[in-house]
């Protein structure tokens, strides 16, 4: 015969799975946005640091299929970091990109590198499409130089603006299979290393970690947001604490 206290298991095991259900349910949402994750190697305020970029595009509607095509994106580094576009600069056009690659641009611009791997749509063996991606300072922010992972042949670039700590792009359009025609970036693995001296940490660390942030457009017209912490560390004060011994 149930207990005085039946009713309230039941109405509490109810309100534990309700919570269950919809955590899950929140994960869920999580894991069909993008990724984006933007990292210093230095925890140390104003330091010179390596840089790593790694974003994994997903469309809501069909998160492990064949995402949108972005079309614009807008990054911005923790408050206070500093890059250098003072430094050597990549002055050379587009065509001559597209005829040279990589030798286009001076050796001594070059501020970062990785991979980026595409979805055509034509489905295996041709996707998922890999390429290696070779960056450089251009003075008004970066040029992304896309060749094949396999014969070296470039295929395109594209123009990263960057004012302050703030880059912004349009990338192309570039032709593709179902079902939208188009191919879609599905992650980008971009590493800026520090021996470039190209950024610089911000000059504080009030809260032990800096947040950046990111907006990303897609051609079907959805824009997500997204952010992502570094730790860095917070300065301690000489002597704040200190004992002193009494004297005598």
């Amino acid at each position: 015969m149930p207990g005085p206290f039946d009713s309230r298991i039941r109405l509490s095991c109810s309100t534990v799975a309700a919570l269950v259900a919809s955590l899950l349910l929140a994960g869920v949402a999580r894991a069909e946005q993008s990724d984006f994750s933007l990292q210093f190697t230095s925890k140390t305020p104003g330091a010179v640091t390596a840089m790593h970029l790694y974003v994994v595009y997903r469309s809501p509607a069909n998160p492990n299929g064949k995402p949108s095509p972005i079309r614009h994106l807008v990054i911005t580094t923790p408050q206070g970091t500093r890059i250098d576009l003072a430094m050597s600069r990549c002055t050379a056009s587009d065509p001559q990109i597209m005829a040279a690659g990589p030798s286009a641009c001076a050796t001594d611009s070059q501020v970062g590198q990785g991979t980026l791997t595409a979805i055509t749509g034509f489905g295996p063996p041709i996707d998922p499409f890999l390429t290696d991606v070779t960056i450089f300072n251009t003075g008004q922010g970066v040029v992304e130089i896309v060749r094949d992972h396999n014969s070296g042949a470039t295929l395109t670039d594209d123009r990263i603006q960057i004012q302050g700590n703030v880059l912004t792009g349009n990338p192309p359009a570039i032709p593709g299979g179902p079902p939208d025609g188009q191919t879609a970036v599905r992650t980008i693995d971009f590493s800026f290393p520090a021996t470039t001296h190209y950024i610089t940490t911000p000059p504080s660390c009030p809260t032990g970690q800096w947040t950046s942030h990111a907006s990303f457009s897609f051609a079907d017209g959805t824009t997500q947001h997204l952010s992502s912490t570094t730790p860095c560390t917070i300065p301690t004060t000489p002597g704040r604490f200190a004992c002193t011994r009494p004297s005598g």
